[in-house]
């Protein structure tokens, strides 16, 4: 097992942080914007749904961007260089209150994904205080997309 303290280990938990903090900001914006806009015959239930989750994605932002400081990563300075970190597709238009469930489904999914990556980087490199922030962060994805899968009961599940 690698050294956490070590150069490349570090580079290669931060590198799996940086991405994970770029997609924890596009989601919580996309959520946000989500939480404001809903509309349709369950917009009190999901605007409920979407401010529980922007609210937490807000706060999940500070403990992952401080862990890459304490690894002796650097984070963005701008809101244009931290959504720039991610990668989760961009929500294009206004899209109607299914497939605003929809894209937050598929948000949080990817953002489980990116926390078992993370977790696995850390756990390789000795890092277990990296390993368990992302521990919770893949329990609050998975939790979101269960509820999130809820909402979309009568479609079929997404790979």
């Amino acid at each position: 097992m690698a050294d956490h303290s070590t150069h490349e280990a570090r580079a290669e938990v931060t590198a799996a942080l940086a991405i994970m903090l770029g997609d924890t900001f596009r989601l919580y914006a996309k959520t946000h914007g989500f939480h404001g806009n809903v509309t349709g015959l369950h917009r009190q239930s999901l605007r409920r749904m979407f401010d529980g989750q922007y609210r937490e994605l807000r706060a999940a932002i500070d403990p992952i961007a401080e862990r890459i400081r304490a690894l002796g990563g650097s984070t963005p300075r701008s809101l244009a260089a931290l959504a720039a970190l991610g990668e989760l597709a961009k929500t294009e238009g206004m899209p109607i209150d299914r497939e605003m469930t929809r894209a937050a489904f598929n948000g949080h999914l990817t953002l489980a994904r990116r926390a078992r990556v993370a977790r696995e980087a850390a756990e390789s490199a000795g890092d277990p205080m990296t390993a368990d922030l992302m521990t919770d962060r893949l329990a609050s994805h998975e939790n979101a997309a269960w509820m999130l899968r809820a909402q979309l009961v009568d479609e079929p599940p997404s790979a």
